[in-house]
């Protein structure tokens, strides 16, 4: 019990009250279940009319009956996710929307204080409330990513599994995944994400189909070209290449120069000793430099490794600040390379 109990000191109370300021901000800004909306209407969708999860316009108008003014939002995670997200969909949508958010909240808590992170300061961080109140399944897999890398050194099968359930969900904050298993030269690890990985593919063929997949990938283009052309969204995301776009500049040097550096620091922190809450942090933020697709709320994919920082440094109190205040100053990117520079740094420092 105790262990769940906060160590209270100065700078812990002022970080709590300061997140706990934000977040009853949050609570006036975003409207709940926005994002679980597309979610829970292609879960349904998936039991009964499959080869229409990626018609963009029948879930934004199907969505427009439990979640008033939809704006923008389409379902374009792989098929795989429906493995999660369609049962889940079978209750109502309110419910589902608790259950997926305490659910979340309470994993990603208790993954975080596994590998040193307080976990109360995790949960009322303003990034994990937002994906919370919108519905994310971004909490899940950071809890996912989390868990195995603290696995990986000991059992390398039960992390790889881990990580393919991760990709299976959201396979765009796993792209640096195989770049940390070839650096770390974990092979088990390597066969038992294929293993599962395919597993994950084959199960959700014979529930759904494998046109799901193909219209997946006509899918993503489409969407592209959407997010692009869609000037809420751009400003909203974090990512290098939304400022690319937002400028009016070439995009691909910077998705470019953001894929070099995040490849480097992955490669950094797992062929060097480093702890599991920074190792989730390098591949899940370096993802965000080079996806063109990130959003505010995944500056959680941090919360772990920020919040297991020794707070007697005023360095890392602010830095946590920042990384908070950046979600309301519309300054994403601000805080997702404050953020990742923070976690990296002691990584290229420190001595092989």
């Amino acid at each position: 019990m105790r262990r769940l109990i906060p160590q209270i000191d100065a700078r812990w109370l002022a970080l709590a009250l300061f997140f706990l300021l934000l977040d009853a901000l949050l609570i006036t800004i975003f409207k709940p279940g926005s994002d679980w909306a597309p979610l829970w209407t292609a879960g349904r969708l998936a039991w009964d009319n499959p080869a229409q999860l990626y018609d963009f316009e029948l879930v934004a108008r199907l969505q427009g009956a439990v979640v008033d003014k939809v704006d923008f939002h389409p379902f374009i995670y792989p098929p795989s996710a429906l493995l999660l997200i369609a049962p889940i969909a079978l209750l109502p949508f309110w419910p589902s929307l608790v259950l997926l958010a305490s659910g979340s909240m309470a994993w990603l808590a208790a993954t975080a204080r596994r590998v040193g992170s307080d976990p109360w300061l995790v949960v009322l961080a303003p990034p994990v409330i937002i994906a919370a109140i919108v519905g994310q399944t971004s909490l899940l897999v950071v809890g996912l990513v989390v868990l195995a890398c603290a696995s990986l050194d000991k059992d390398e099968r039960k992390a790889g599994a881990l990580f393919a359930l991760a990709a299976l969900i959201k396979p765009t904050l796993l792209v640096l995944a195989p770049v940390a298993l070839l650096s770390g030269r974990h092979w088990r690890a390597i066969g038992s994400t294929l293993v599962v990985g395919l597993a994950g593919f084959g199960l959700s063929v014979l529930l759904f189909g494998l046109q799901p997949w193909l219209d997946w990938l006509e899918a993503i283009p489409a969407f592209q070209r959407m997010f692009d052309d869609y000037p809420p969204l751009v400003r909203n995301a974090v990512s290098p290449y939304a400022l690319a776009v937002r400028l009016g500049v070439e995009s691909m040097a910077i998705v470019v120069l953001g894929a070099i550096v995040a490849v480097a620091f992955v490669w950094l922190g797992f062929s060097r000793p480093a702890g599991a809450a920074v190792r989730s942090a390098l591949i899940l933020g370096g993802a965000l430099l080079l996806t063109p697709y990130a959003m505010n709320y995944e500056l959680a994919v941090f919360a772990p490794a920020l919040l297991s920082l020794p707070r007697e440094s005023l360095r890392n109190l602010l830095v946590c600040a920042l990384w908070g205040l950046s979600l309301f100053i519309n300054a994403g990117l601000l805080g997702l390379l404050v953020a990742y520079a923070a976690v990296a740094g002691p990584v290229v420092t420190r001595r092989p």
